[in-house]
This record gives C-alpha cells, sequence and structure tokens, in this order.
C-alpha cells in the first residue's frame, strides 16, 4: 500500500506512506536511484541498505562533498556519542568511544577492514569535562585482523605500537629509527646522518660514524663507573 498527502499552501510538502520499501527511479531506468527501506535506512545506488545512509556506486563515483559559501562559516563533520538506548543523553564513561572512521577492502571474495582511525574518552569526563584521545589502527600483512599502533592522548603525549613493544619503533625518514625490544633502545641513523643532543639549542654532543663520541665540554662524570653500571 504505497500513499501520499499534499498539503496546501499554508503548510507546504508532499508527504509517502507505505507498509513496505519505497523507490525512486530517475530517467526511466529499471534500477532503483534511492530506496528507503521501511526500517528507514537509505541507500543510494542499492536497494538492500545496511545503514541509515548506504552508498553504492559502479562507476566509481561515491563521493561526498559540502560546500559551505560563507565568510564565517566551513563544512564540518561532527559525531558525537552518549549513553543510554532512550531518547535523553546519558554522560559516557572513560574509554567510551565517540566517533571512528574505518577504510576497508576487498580480497576477491570479502571486504575486510585495513585500517581505522578512532575517538575516545581519554578519562572520566563530567560536567565541561571531556578528555579525548586519538588511536590509530592498521592490519598487517598476511592477516585480517587490525591493531592499534599509535595513540595520541590527551595530554599530547604519542604513543607508537603500544601494544606490541618486540622490536618497533619510529622511522624518521629513510634512514633514521627509534627502536624498542626488551629490554633494549636503539637510536639508529644512516653512515651520513649524525646523533646530536641539544640543551637550550646549544649542541652538547654529537655521535657519528667516523669521529665517534664529541663533547662540547667535560660535563660527564665518572665515566668508567656509569660505564660498569
Amino acid at each position: 500500500h504505497v500513499g501520499y498527502r499534499y498539503y496546501s499552501a499554508t503548510n507546504r510538502g508532499v508527504e509517502l506512506y507505505s507498509s513496505n520499501d519505497i523507490n525512486f527511479k530517475v530517467n526511466g531506468a529499471d534500477t532503483n536511484s534511492v530506496t528507503i527501506k521501511n526500517t528507514g535506512d537509505v541507500g543510494i545506488g542499492t536497494d538492500s541498505p545496511t545503514e541509515k545512509l548506504d552508498l553504492y556506486s559502479l562507476n566509481g563515483d561515491a563521493d561526498i562533498r559540502s560546500t559551505v559559501v560563507n565568510t564565517n562559516d566551513y563544512p564540518t563533520v561532527i559525531l558525537r556519542h552518549a549513553r543510554n538506548n532512550s531518547g535523553s543523553a546519558g554522560v559516557l564513561s572513560a574509554d567510551d568511544k565517540t566517533g571512528e572512521i574505518q577504510f576497508w577492502g576487498y580480497d576477491g571474495d570479502e571486504y575486510h577492514r585495513t585500517a581505522s582511525i578512532k575517538s575516545e574518552v581519554d578519562g572520566t569526563p563530567g560536567n565541561n569535562d571531556m578528555p579525548g584521545r586519538l588511536t590509530f589502527f592498521t592490519t598487517a600483512d598476511g592477516g585480517t585482523t587490525h591493531s592499534e599502533i599509535m595513540r595520541i592522548k590527551s595530554d599530547g603525549q604519542v604513543q607508537v605500537n603500544v601494544a606490541n613493544t618486540n622490536n618497533k619503533g619510529i622511522q624518521i625518514g629513510t634512514q633514521a629509527s627509534i627502536l624498542w625490544g626488551n629490554p633494549e633502545l636503539q637510536y639508529n641513523v644512516g653512515t651520513s646522518q649524525k646523533h646530536r643532543w641539544n640543551i637550550a639549542g646549544s649542541e652538547e654532543m654529537l655521535l657519528d660514524a667516523t669521529n665517534g663520541l664529541d663533547l662540547k665540554t667535560n660535563k660527564i662524570k665518572n665515566w668508567n663507573a656509569l660505564q660498569s653500571q
């Protein structure tokens, strides 16, 4: 059963109602351009949406564009989350997620997640107090399980390979790296690169492959004792 109502000039609008799905076709096409399921899910390019808004394209164009022409405003993507299943919003708890962006790829049989970025509550929230962190996940080669590889905490601290510290680290450029294992910590550079330690903008120590260790002033005390520790 499908019907519609047309409202008067005072209350302008058109209302469509149906106990089943509602499909929209354009240009005499046999396929549906837009489908509204009886569950409320909306599909564009698909008549089987599984989310509130589901886009599907076979011609390579499923982009989403938002343009604002205004001096004082700009496009914004806002993801919000509150607890409770009723109409009233409930305060979140520590570690609750506030939003996530996922990336998926097709392996010839099905889709699998390649990476994701999550926003989470980083501490206990309260009135006018909502600490947050960003966590980054990737999927390693040879599998489909994605793991956390980096997080930016509410205090600005950056942690890399939080869950797995077995010979993992930070790669800087093509040759420099900081690696940590159990229990070693390594700082690596290429043969043409150098380690420099600066204090208050002044170089105090230099280490390179040619000249070894160079100290600006003799500030290291009891060097032999330190070596034996």
